[in-house]
């Protein structure tokens, strides 16, 4: 019997997500039929079937929000998974794997969907199957593009380089070194591949800084490659998106760009370059296993330290806050019933919410964007605390004092007091000093150190005013202030 290959780390990893999740799996799953005959767009787009008919622009294309609600929803969970499959499995799939990354996708979203009808049909017939799937599709490079922009703004300054650099550019390129870490010399260190600050800088601000990105929401597949250590891992497709993107934005800065290749590229012509870095990933870990695990478990720990450092900031904070001292207040039934009602914002609400408050107040910014995300975060609340927490949502532009005034009076009309605030909101537009428009440090001034002071003033006068007096006021400031970062010094 010859011998069998190496297994990638990549495969290992995905085999350990594939493991995990067989465990954790509910009933639902779907099996695959038989496709049908392949039908043609126009018979699909004109389809009577109600639940499963796709609405078609004049253009023959499918726009995401002219869809049926239930059809959109099904959408946007495939839009979700796709970045999902991009940074853990394969950030630039060819053709014939694209495909079928598609489709599973879909299957996957629609599988969890409320109605089946969906799910069968795009289970049985090709050609609605291949109309769904284009929507997903289409945002693979919308999803490339914001990767590649994080990595615009970080590589100047990350290795000292401007627009044209030549010179200092094709050394940085000459043998991939730009992936290594320099000594004080400004010499590569061949020892520490993949270990340049510029990847770990790039791979926090894409995928870890903020709820809804990978690092985030899946943090459950951040798997060890060892059998003996389950310590979390970068995945190796993360990493080499990462390098490839830093590639491709020192490519941009040089004056003349290179023959085949058009400014800002991130499409399918870095194909080469990602699989070369995951070859070299491959490679490491063939080479000795513990060694890649060392290097990659220690990039996870970097780049999702901020996280986890404020999370556990946030936790000590409320670990401090004596709530059965706050029931134990000698008053009336009927406040001792609304005593616990807490301001907090973002993140912090539902670990408030399992702490006991009875009653929240979410500030958000009022666009479109972050009108989901407390739609979403009221959802989330109401299932953790079975509808026992009441939440009440204030938009507004936390920068203006009228804001903070219109959070205090809302809670005080829905619940009669306010106990503990959470001072939380802020912004990190990253910019180099040397620069920076005075814009941006205007506007991170008046979110960050305007706005905090405003809603802690309009809190502390409600706090001094109500019966029983008093609460607790907790300011969360940036982990920039303890650590520092890149392109960050004006948040410190």
């Amino acid at each position: 019997m010859p011998p069998k290959a190496p297994v990638t780390p990549g495969e290992k990893a995905a085999a350990k997500r594939l493991q995990k999740k067989v465990e954790m799996a509910s009933a639902h799953s779907a099996q695959a039929a038989t496709p049908s005959e392949i039908e043609t767009s126009e018979s699909v787009g004109s389809r009577a079937n109600t639940l499963t008919h796709l609405v078609w622009n004049g253009n023959n294309t499918i726009n995401l929000l002219s869809q049926q609600p239930h059809i959109q929803v099904i959408l946007h969970a495939a839009i979700q998974l796709v970045e999902r499959e991009l940074v853990f499995e394969c950030y630039f799939p060819r053709p014939k794997h694209r495909h079928t990354m598609m489709v599973n996708l879909v299957l996957e979203a629609a599988s969890s969907a409320e109605h089946k009808e969906v799910l069968q049909r795009l289970e049985q017939d090709q050609a609605y199957m291949k109309a769904f799937t284009r929507v997903p599709d289409g945002r693979i490079g919308l999803i490339r593009k914001k990767l590649k922009e994080i990595s615009d703004r970080v590589v100047p300054g990350a290795y000292g380089v401007k627009t044209g650099d030549d010179e200092k550019i094709n050394r940085l390129l000459n043998l991939l070194t730009f992936i290594y870490k320099f000594d004080t010399k400004g010499n590569p260190i061949l020892s520490q591949p993949f270990d340049h600050p510029a990847i770990n800088t790039v791979c926090q601000l894409a995928f870890f800084t903020s709820q809804d990105q990978v690092g985030k929401k899946y943090k459950d597949r951040f798997v060890s490659v060892l059998d003996d250590n389950d310590e979390p891992e970068i995945p190796s497709a993360m990493v080499s998106a990462v390098v490839t993107a830093i590639f491709s934005s020192l490519l941009d800065l040089k004056s003349v760009v290179d023959v085949g290749r058009e400014r800002g590229d991130f499409g399918q012509s870095l194909i080469g370059m990602f699989d070369n870095n995951m070859e070299m990933l491959n490679g490491i870990y063939t080479k000795g296993p513990h060694v890649y695990h060392s290097l990659m478990a220690r990039k996870y720990k970097a780049v999702s330290n901020v996280v986890d450092f404020a999370s556990a900031k946030l936790k000590a904070a409320f670990a401090r806050i004596d709530f059965d001292g706050m029931k134990s207040q000698k008053i009336s039934e009927n406040l001792m019933k609304s005593s616990r009602e807490v301001f907090p914002d973002g993140a912090c609400a539902v670990e408030s919410a399992k702490h006991g408050a009875i009653g929240l107040i979410l500030h958000y910014f009022g666009d479109q964007e972050t009108e989901v995300e407390l739609q979403s975060l009221k959802e989330e609340i109401y299932v953790t605390t079975h509808n026992h927490c009441q939440v009440v949502g204030v938009p507004g532009d936390i920068a203006n004092s009228e804001t903070s005034q219109k959070i205090v009076e809302a809670g005080v009309e829905a619940f009669g007091r306010i106990d503990v605030l959470v001072s939380n909101a802020g912004i990190c537009p990253f910019a180099e000093f040397l620069t920076m428009p005075h814009a941006i440090w205007e506007r991170t001034r008046q979110v960050n150190l305007d706005g905090s002071f405003y809603v802690v003033q309009a809190v502390a006068n409600q706090m001094k005013s109500q019966v029983p007096q008093g609460g607790s006021i907790i300011g969360l400031a940036s982990i920039s202030a303890l650590v520092g970062g890149g392109f960050q010094w004006f948040v410190s």
